[in-house]
């Protein structure tokens, strides 16, 4: 029962290959036995392992893996009324797209952290996400997204009655 822990102090210790070893396992024998959200965690581990190893192939099997559990989740906690469970779910994508150099699925991470956070009305958090995004599209040379970002950013904090904010971006 602590095949997790053992594959995290492995990979701490720099034991990468044995530490997809045991992810690879996980993600065998936690199929029917774990959720969604924990099962797209064990493959995004696998993933990073997998790159540690230079194995691109399984690396990339294992990252389109953890984000259609982690869509699936999503889906289910939001269906649930589970939201923040959810923003959890998105936020975790967004470090599965940067890690498996996906700008799609960072940006898919991002615009429904900031759809969650203004839905809940916490203007604040999503202004920040807004920036968290603009950054990573600018540092991905993704020009076009980030003018979306920036403009929708912009139209948002005026919306708030934040004309300052609103300048900013």
């Amino acid at each position: 029962g602590h095949l997790v822990a053992a594959a995290i102090h492995l990979e701490q210790a720099g034991a990468f290959a044995e530490a997809r070893t045991l992810f690879s396992r996980l993600s065998q024998v936690g199929i029917g036995k774990v959720d969604h959200y924990q099962s797209a965690l064990i493959y995004f581990n696998l993933a990073r392992m997998a790159q540690h190893c230079d194995d691109a192939r399984s690396a990339r099997a294992a990252f389109v893996a953890a984000v259609r559990l982690l869509e699936e989740a999503a889906d289910h906690f939001e269906g649930q009324g589970q939201r923040e469970r959810a923003f959890d779910c998105f936020q975790v994508l967004i470090e599965v797209g940067k890690s498996g150099g996906s700008f799609e699925n960072v940006l898919e991470g991002f615009v429904n952290c900031i759809r969650i956070l203004r839905e809940d009305h916490l203007k604040y958090f999503a202004l920040q996400h807004f920036d968290d995004a603009l950054r990573e599209a600018r540092e991905e040379r993704e020009l076009s997204a980030a003018a979306t970002l920036a403009r929708e950013a912009s139209d948002y904090a005026r919306a708030m009655g934040m004309h300052a904010l609103a300048l900013h971006h």
